[in-house]
């Protein structure tokens, strides 16, 4: 099974070979039907997003919960993940909360992650920032880029946490130096208003293209008009527009992509 899921993965990835989802999804198959967990995660993942078989968010979830059986940890995280946005099972926050929960008492990275958010937003257990805080700050010590970025907006609005500029800066410096877009479009801000680090509104308009170029939608829009160099009335008035749309934080965890583990999270990068 494993010299199967090996070569599933070098279609997948296009190593050595043509990249070839349907030859990756066959050879995903060919593994599972040997009980291979991994395998069982990659199938279902190519099932969820329509990668050489057709879309099937229902046959995703029977494959995580039979690699969740197999007590698989990035499987019982992305199971976490349908049950929370209800995908392919009837949504339940709760059972998310319990998955993430088994998950991350596995070590899983992400499922700290996405345990965190659970405690940040109350999403099935009660709303605790400090605890949110602290699982940030363990995902991201095992190198998890998004919950630096997390870990930084906590630092930024003094949630769960002592206010810290500077700290705040860091974590999105991090995150923008792996191409995350949300901690660039983040970075973007600190320079821009001189949050954690002088302003530099130049650099600014820079890395807004970077987090644009990556598919951040608000760095889109944020370059569509300009950036300007005073403190005016109008500038001030923008920026808490800026604050009151729903922030992105918020959109990267209702994506059917981060169901899957990101190659930050796994070192076998299997997107």
């Amino acid at each position: 099974p494993d010299a199967l899921y090996n070569l599933a993965y070098c279609y997948l990835n296009g190593y050595g070979t043509g990249q070839n989802a349907d030859e990756a999804a066959k050879y995903f198959q060919a593994a599972t039907e040997l009980g291979h967990p991994d395998a069982l995660d990659d199938l279902a993942y190519c099932y969820a997003n329509g990668i050489g078989l057709q879309k099937d968010p229902k046959a995703a979830v029977l494959c995580y919960k039979r690699a969740a059986k197999l007590n698989h940890p990035s499987a019982i995280c992305n199971l976490g993940s349908c049950y929370r946005q209800g995908f392919g099972v009837f949504k339940n926050e709760r059972m998310a909360f319990q998955l993430y929960q088994r998950s991350a008492n596995l070590h899983h990275p992400p499922a700290l992650r996405n345990l965190g958010f659970c405690y940040y937003k109350g999403v099935g257990v009660s709303r605790n920032r400090r605890r949110a805080f602290e699982l940030f700050e363990k995902s991201s010590r095992f190198g998890n880029v998004l919950a630096m970025c997390l870990l930084g907006l906590c630092y930024e609005k003094g949630k769960g946490t002592t206010k810290d500029l500077p700290k705040a800066f860091e974590c999105f410096e991090f995150g923008a130096s792996h191409g995350e877009e949300c901690s660039l479009f983040n970075l973007a801000r600190c320079y821009e208003d001189g949050r954690g680090v002088p302003q530099d509104r130049e650099k600014a308009k820079l890395i807004y293209k970077q987090a644009a170029d990556a598919g951040h939608p608000e760095a889109k829009a944020k370059l569509l008009r300009p950036i300007s160099s005073n403190n005016s009335i109008e500038n001030k008035i923008s920026r808490l527009k800026d604050l009151i749309r729903p922030k992105k934080e918020r959109r990267i965890y209702i994506k059917v992509s981060e169901l899957r583990s990101t190659a930050a999270d796994k070192d076998k990068g299997v997107q």
